[in-house]
């Protein structure tokens, strides 16, 4: 008797003991505990995150106050609750994150951030200060190093009076501060800038056009602007020899309006898109073959054929500033851009540049963190003649737009496309990339205006964190911003004016201001203003 008793004791005790445990586990669990907070600053926004753990059942709550230029505390707009879940790699940590918006360059800003959960917070008031960007455009204090179409590489000094005669050879002289200044001319060059990094804090260098005219890198093999370069083969069908380093290209202009490519001969002749006019290159005979719009002749057109890939690639640098230089036809392969950056490069400032006939203007790849676009002007002719459809389905690195984030790997962190002039693109800019991160994209597109353009005006398709989009004007296009989807989040797309929406590129697809995909995929939170 006493025995039995005893034992029911114990495992009355020990019940008791264990379901006490597994509350307190529960309520582990469900309470919050804030690891850190992390904090960056663009121009005109405030990008905050704190790290928790917790909170399993997803009821706390993260608001945040502002204190501006020392003016005092007043509330601003709470934080989202990020959690991502992602089959092929895992649980991401969680995290609040959220915005300060509208500032002034140089503003102070200290935020307060407050967790509240009925399970219980530690670690739940989290501070930080930080001053946003200024944006006036760094100046080199180093020497000037001149380049002019008259000069020579061999025997000039860099001198105003004994100038270089190309851009490589200068950037491969000068030191770290210096400026380039690029005299009036056309310059045909694939220009590589690397490893110039010595601290995040170094001195700006600066390539700019030295102001005394037009100062143009230009990707075409100027020999195929000729008439007489042209063999008729009959038929309306033209060829040319192409002088390409990788025996191909994916731009012919006629009269600056790009040709539709295709990829066989056969195809080029009965023209199976149904495109007014094309173009074929085939690598093996190294010549190009073309039918022009409107069955033409060569004679009396422009004819513009480009040889070469990129522009200018960066990789592993730092405290760049390219200022008032015209880009144009660099579109050699698939992935050619005016302006390559990648492999943890950091500020660099592309500035009051124009970008003419490239399917991609600037591509960033691999790391690239602060970077400023602004007051520059971008374009590609022709392009929105082209059927939606067949782009789609045939040609998608034509949506690749002013602005491109590599879906390949993590490629932009702090970006600000800010002030600039898109038009006549398929789509504008991409500004996220598609690898989840543990950490925000911080990235802003403001005060920029998009004009005729057949699909996006702004993609934050793909993993969109602390992406800021507001005061645009959106005109003549399918679709203002699209988040389709936008993951992670908080997106915000705010104070924007979209006007005259429409298909300018017979698709059957409606018009309409935001879009959203329907599907599987997890949005992050969208916020609309």
């Amino acid at each position: 008797m006493y025995q039995g008793y005893f034992n029911a004791a114990c495992s009355t005790k020990q019940t008791l003991l264990t379901l006490l445990v597994f509350c307190a586990f529960v309520n582990a669990q469900n309470s919050t505990t804030a690891t850190g907070i992390d904090i960056h600053a663009t121009f005109n926004n405030v990008g905050v995150q704190v790290n928790i753990t917790g909170d399993d059942n997803n009821n706390a709550i993260a608001s945040m106050e502002a204190n501006i230029n020392g003016s005092g505390f007043v509330p601003v707009h709470n934080l989202s609750k990020v959690f991502l879940v992602v089959p092929a790699a895992g649980t991401y940590p969680q995290r609040f994150v959220g915005s300060v918006f509208s500032l002034k360059p140089e503003t102070t800003v200290q935020v307060r951030v407050t967790i509240t959960d009925p399970d219980g917070v530690t670690n739940g008031v989290n501070t930080a200060t930080i001053t946003t960007r200024n944006k006036q455009i760094p100046v080199s204090a180093g020497n000037n190093i001149h380049v002019a179409t008259t000069g020579d590489d061999i025997i000039g000094t860099g001198s105003a009076a004994s100038p270089f005669a190309t851009i490589q050879h200068a950037i491969d002289q000068i030191s770290v501060g210096d400026t380039v200044l690029i005299h009036a001319g056309v310059y045909h060059e694939d220009i590589t800038i690397a490893d110039n990094q010595t601290s995040p804090t170094q001195a700006y260098t600066t390539i700019k056009a030295a102001g005394d005219g037009e100062t143009i890198l230009d990707g075409t093999d100027t020999s195929l602007n000729t008439a007489t370069a042209w063999t008729n083969e009959g038929n309306n069908l033209y060829s040319a020899a192409l002088n390409s380093p990788n025996n191909e290209t994916y731009y012919v202009g006629f009269d600056g309006n790009r040709m539709w490519k295709y990829f066989s001969l056969a195809d080029l002749q009965g023209l199976i898109h149904n495109t007014d006019g094309g173009f074929y290159s085939d690598a093996l005979s190294n010549r190009i073959f073309v039918k022009f719009p409107g069955n033409s002749v060569p004679a009396g057109h422009q004819i513009t054929v480009s040889n070469l890939h990129n522009a200018i690639t960066m990789f592993n640098v730092n405290n760049i500033v390219f200022d008032g230089i015209t880009f144009k036809n660099f579109n050699s392969g698939e992935h050619s851009s005016a302006i390559h950056v990648t492999d943890n490069s950091n500020a660099i400032w592309i500035v009051n540049s124009v970008f003419e006939n490239m399917e991609t203007a600037i591509r960033l790849e691999a790391k690239v963190v602060d970077l400023v676009v602004m007051g520059n002007e971008f374009s590609d002719q022709g392009v929105q003649a082209l059927d939606w459809n067949i782009v789609k389905d045939f040609q998608h690195w034509l949506e690749r737009g002013a602005l491109y984030c590599s879906n390949d790997e993590y490629s932009g962190f702090g970006t600000i496309f800010t002030n600039n002039y898109v038009h006549d693109y398929f789509d504008g800019v991409k500004i996220v990339g598609q690898e989840i991160l543990d950490f925000a994209s911080n990235s802003d597109v403001v005060n920029n205006r998009f004009v005729l353009l057949s699909d996006d005006g702004v993609e934050t398709d793909g993993y969109s964190s602390n992406v800021r989009i507001t005061d645009n004007r959106f005109e003549t296009l399918l679709i203002g911003v699209s988040v389709a989807p936008a993951l992670a989040g908080p997106t915000y797309i705010n104070r924007n004016l979209m006007v005259d929406l429409k298909n300018i590129a017979n698709t059957d697809f409606a018009t309409g201001a935001v879009k959203f995909s329907i599907g599987d995929e997890i949005y992050g939170d969208v916020f609309i203003y």
